[in-house]
């Protein structure tokens, strides 16, 4: 799985220096498959907008979006906007859930069809986003089984998602909670239990981030965050100083959550520009760069190696 609490506190450049870095630097379209991610809101209005973020972050990088909630009819994903078969909605019960509890065996089922459905619509991948507030509604007379008051009903009191299998082709878990239906000591066991905690405000309204690092051994540049035509001349002006190891330069992608066609297209220029015998490596380049560097036809201008770093 990847992705922790992302940071560049040290970092010499920045796409925005007004932001905490203590903060992860991704938003909706960063959330990638074989993450399991929690997004706290506040109110309907943010419900609706995120809602509609993972449509449109599932239309981008080509992926199917699953829904589930209690709130819309099955199949149809209510307030976000869906085109070729890419959003639908399943109903709790209907995807393992029940009195709180969740069927791992069911929920499994339903994720491994959903994922051959999307293979056969021609898309990479699968989103799974799932409304908490919903899914962990207990009846009266269901007992606490010792669980401290208000305490989640998966491990330990944490994301009853978190027992879910590994998969051959993982899914992104999205985890939605609203702040005013989930209890204080619910929601902070909830959070403890995600590797990567977003607040819906800033993953809705504002723009990518990014953050760029020298590096050693080999020597490059380490990309953290998301990059997209809106902070492009932040690592063209990095690439234009970045250090050569050799005749080459590498570039760190692991922690590289997003990148457009233009960022893209922006390396192949970077390598079609370097004298001959001279490389441009992307280490750990992500799913989405790898595809669009295969669409277009430009794996002969870069450098793709697989693994990360040392």
């Amino acid at each position: 799985m990847r992705g922790g609490r992302g940071g560049c506190r040290d970092a010499p450049l920045l796409a925005d220096a007004g932001w905490a870095m203590s903060e992860p630097l991704t938003t909706v379209l960063g959330v990638a498959r074989g993450d399991h991610a929690w997004i706290r809101y506040a109110g309907e209005d943010e419900r609706r907008e995120l809602r509609a973020a993972q449509v449109l972050a599932a239309a981008e990088r080509g992926e199917r979006v699953v829904f589930v909630h209690a709130g819309a009819r099955r199949g149809r994903p209510g307030d976000a906007p869906a085109e070729g078969g890419q959003a639908t909605v399943i109903a709790p019960r209907d995807a393992g859930f029940a009195a709180g509890r969740l069927d791992v065996r069911r929920l499994t089922e339903v994720l491994e069809q959903e994922i051959v459905h999307a293979a056969r619509l021609g898309l990479r991948g699968l989103r799974l986003c799932v409304e908490l507030a919903d899914v962990l509604q207990e009846p009266p007379d269901v007992p606490a089984r010792g669980r401290a008051p208000g305490e989640g009903n998966g491990p330990a009191g944490g994301c009853p998602l978190a027992a879910l299998p590994a998969l051959p082709r993982p899914p992104a878990i999205i985890c939605h909670g609203d702040r005013a239906r989930l209890p204080g000591p619910r929601l902070r066991a909830l959070e403890r239990r995600h590797a990567l905690v977003l607040e819906a405000g800033p993953v809705l309204t504002r723009g990518p981030r990014l953050c760029v690092l020298p590096v050693h051994g080999p020597a490059g540049l380490r990309l953290v965050g998301e990059l997209d035509d809106s902070n492009l001349g932040v690592l063209a002006r990095a690439l234009e100083t970045a250090p050569l190891d050799g005749h080459d330069l590498h570039l760190d992608l692991r922690e590289l959550r997003h990148a457009d066609v233009a960022a893209v297209r922006l390396l192949v220029r970077v390598a079609a520009a370097m004298p001959d015998g001279h490389r441009l490596v992307l280490h750990a380049p992500g799913p989405v760069v790898r595809a669009v560097v295969r669409h277009f036809g430009w794996a002969g201008r870069l450098v793709l190696e697989e693994g990360g770093r040392g």
